[in-house]
């Protein structure tokens, strides 16, 4: 049996990464990745490049995505295996680019109301303009240590830099993943910040709404969540899924324990047969 080496979550600089696509699938061979999924908050745009360079590099990329959803709690959703050219999709991101927008020039002139000693100007000079170079700019002039202090203290939801976000809700992001030909997984439940019993019944409901699997492992879970997450998984008959997500050298995962440091491109464990996502995983 053949072992091969995933990540199935990886962030690049067409969402708040800090690598181009190329630089992605060139770091996966460095360290002997051979399956990715390049997986952006609410875009495709990095896909198309990633698997052209990732077959001149013997890679396999599946399409993916990572939508953002409406709920109590920090909630993401991953699509993988869809299709980055359907209709439906590409009209949900189009809008959720212009609302993103417009939220991006409120979100600036908070900064520049709060923050007036900021050159402005500097948000120019930055490859995209996020909620990531936002912070980087932030901790630059010395208003906080480090992108989750930004969060903390700014963009999250208690932050005064916080902007309200039109989400969509978890049906409508499963059955918009669906519709593109994927497969809906839900994104690092440990972050979710529900009990095992909360999250094992809030399952079952995403079960019936027609999600996939779940992401088992992730750099924020520790093994004991891991373990937990593989156990429902298995209960409920969901694929199993992990990945690092990946944004930069040096860019911790919210709630990442502080020993943990970074944790690089790459699961850094072995998908078997046992734990296989989908049929592409093993020979």
């Amino acid at each position: 049996m053949t072992i091969h080496y995933a990540d199935f979550h990886i962030h690049t600089c067409c969402s708040d990464g800090d690598f181009t696509t190329s630089e992605i699938v060139e770091r996966a061979c460095q360290l002997g990745i051979d399956i990715i999924s390049i997986t952006d908050h609410n875009t495709v745009d990095g896909v198309s490049d990633a698997k052209n360079r990732a077959e001149q590099r013997g890679i396999t990329v599946i399409p993916g995505i990572e939508l953002s959803i409406d709920y109590p709690c920090e909630m993401h959703l991953l699509g993988y295996y869809i299709d980055i050219d359907n209709r439906t999709l590409l009209t949900y991101i189009k809008e959720k680019m212009e609302a993103e927008f417009i939220e991006l020039l409120r979100l600036l002139h908070k900064i520049h109301k709060h923050f007036p000693g900021i050159d402005m100007d500097k948000f120019l000079k930055v490859r995209r303009v996020n909620a990531g170079s936002i912070a980087d700019v932030l901790i630059a002039q010395g208003y906080a240590s480090d992108r989750n202090d930004v969060q903390q203290r700014y963009l999250g939801k208690t932050g005064f830099l916080r902007v309200e976000r039109n989400e969509l809700k978890p049906a409508h992001g499963i059955e918009l993943i669906r519709q593109a030909g994927g497969v809906a997984v839900l994104a690092h439940p440990g972050r979710m910040g529900l009990e095992d019993q909360e999250l094992f019944e809030f399952l079952k409901e995403l079960r019936k709404m027609g999600i996939g699997g779940l992401e088992c492992y992730h750099a924020s879970h520790n093994e004991q969540m891991e373990a937990q997450c593989c156990e429902m998984a298995k209960d409920l008959g969901l694929l199993i899924s992990g990945g690092s997500d990946y944004h930069g050298l040096g860019r911790r995962a919210p709630r990442e324990e502080p020993q943990q440091r970074d944790f690089a491109l790459g699961i850094l464990k072995p998908f078997l047969d046992e734990d296989c996502f989908l049929r592409c995983i093993t020979d």
